[in-house]
């Protein structure tokens, strides 16, 4: 079936860049923005106007079938539906070189776990990452250590944390770097253990990364991002793009570190890109 697209198309959104640190009121916006390739066209629209949305919005899955006010779209150049996917609110969107991929970027923070996408041309959700600037930071076989010492209080706990909010993990040669929403630092509060843990820049965060309080993040080049997806064996393992200042950077896509059950993993690879 044929979705004709009586639209203006657009490779790039325009996207207001926060310069302050503290929010007056919170991110209630509508978006909707698109994306042309020479074969094909994608859009995305989210609302964050939770004041006329349905209750208890911030509970539904971002990626779940229950979430209606957030979605991205695949179509031919045609206008012909390939397919449309929940995602989290994005404020950019565009092609790989390929063709293959579908890549979304998000300045926004406030309800919304992920500020990168990658979308399959089948419709898979190939990647998805929470984008933040610092975290806890530890010695990768100490975090070893102690998910095993915590091994029972992080399964019980895991039990009623969403799937997509435990991408809160990111690591490197030798550390390990936790958001605070990482299951491991909440079991930690909870049973009121104190280890030094320092807070680090992560390693990708360059200099000209920013955010406000709780609405934005601002990360990358908003009006020319120029992401370019890192393949190995044929699958993408990292994104390079452009930040603030228009300087290249690039973020490794991390491995999985839950098992099939939602298992907290040991690290053992030696870097986040090593499949």
């Amino acid at each position: 079936m044929k979705y004709l697209l009586a639209i203006t198309l657009f490779m790039f959104s325009t996207v207001y860049v926060m310069q302050v640190h503290s929010d007056a009121r919170m991110y209630k916006g509508e978006e909707n923005i698109y994306a042309q390739s020479k074969n094909f066209i994608a859009q995305h629209n989210h609302n964050w106007d939770f004041k006329r949305s349905a209750t208890g919005i911030e509970y539904i899955p971002r990626f779940g079938e229950e979430n209606n006010f957030s979605t991205i779209s695949w179509f031919n150049s045609d206008g012909s539906l390939l397919f449309t996917r929940p995602t989290s609110a994005l404020s950019w969107i565009g092609f790989s070189e390929n063709e293959k991929y579908l890549i979304g970027l998000s300045n926004i923070k406030v309800m919304n776990d992920h500020q990168l996408v990658v979308y399959s041309n089948g419709g898979d959700l190939i990647h998805k990452q929470r984008i933040y600037i610092r975290a806890f930071c530890l010695p990768i076989e100490n975090y070893n250590e102690l998910i095993q010492k915590y091994d029972s209080e992080l399964n019980a706990y895991l039990k009623y944390v969403p799937d997509e909010s435990q991408s809160d993990l990111w690591f490197d040669e030798s550390k390990a770097y936790l958001w605070t929403g990482h299951p491991l630092i909440a079991v930690m509060r909870i049973k009121k253990v104190k280890r030094e843990m320092a807070l680090c820049r992560l390693p990708w965060a360059t200099g000209s990364f920013r955010e406000s309080t709780s609405n934005f993040i601002q990360w990358f080049d908003s009006s020319s991002p120029k992401p370019k997806l890192e393949m190995l064996d044929d699958e993408p393992v990292g994104i390079v793009l452009r930040d603030l200042l228009g300087t290249y950077f690039e973020i490794p896509f991390y491995t999985d570190t839950y098992d099939e059950y939602g298992k907290l993993l040991p690290i053992l690879q030696t870097s986040p890109t090593d499949r």
